[in-house]
Order: structure tokens, then sequence, then C-alpha cells
């Protein structure tokens, strides 16, 4: 167990320090597709803006904690906000991954305080 908590510590590093490399425009992966996070550092609730070239796409929003456990999955729609409660989180960081599919397609990270 020892094992695998240091090998989702080093993947959730890992996706932590690309994330810290992008994050001028906040962008990973793909270009048609934008998550933004605002407020970001958030309180109570953070909105979560998802934009894209495709009109009606459906993506599922994994919210995973710093220790690399899911938290949450929302299933959410291209071109809309999404209000994330985060009043329920934890203090800390998390990461927000956007899929399309079984593919990543972008990924953000989020402060709760």
């Amino acid at each position: 167990q020892n094992e695998e908590l240091k090998s989702a510590l080093a993947e959730m590093q890992k996706q932590l320090n690309a994330l810290t490399n992008n994050q001028k425009t906040g962008l990973q992966n793909n270009s048609s597709t934008q998550l933004i996070i605002s407020p970001n550092p958030a309180k109570d609730v953070a909105n979560i803006s998802i934009t894209s070239s495709d009109k009606n796409q459906t993506y599922m929003l994994k919210v995973i904690d710093s220790i690399g456990k899911q938290v949450n999955t929302y299933t959410v729609n291209s071109n809309s906000v999404f209000e994330l409660n985060t009043s329920t989180l934890g203090s800390g960081t998390y990461l927000l991954q956007l899929f399309n599919q079984d593919e990543i397609v972008q990924s953000q990270k989020l402060i709760v305080e």
C-alpha cells in the first residue's frame, strides 16, 4: 500500500509540474478545448468554464486530491460553465482533469482555501 501511495504521489507531482509549465495560458494538451477555473484559489465555489470548437460535446470532469485519490466525477457540457461546490473539499491543491471518452483533453490545478 505504501508503494501505491508513493506511485500515486509521483504521478500527481508529474502532472502538477506539467501544469506549472503551462501556467501562463492554463492550457494543456488540446488547444481546441479550454478549461478555465475562477476564482482560483476558491473558498466555497469555483466556476469551471469549458469552451470548445465542438458545440455539443460532453466531457467527464474528475477531481483528484493531492494524494492521487479521485474525489468526485461530473458530467459537463462544452461551451458552458459548471459550478463546483468547493466547500465540501478540504483545503489544498486538487487536479481537475477533463476527459473526452478515455483521453485527457485538459488538466488544471485548483487551490481550495
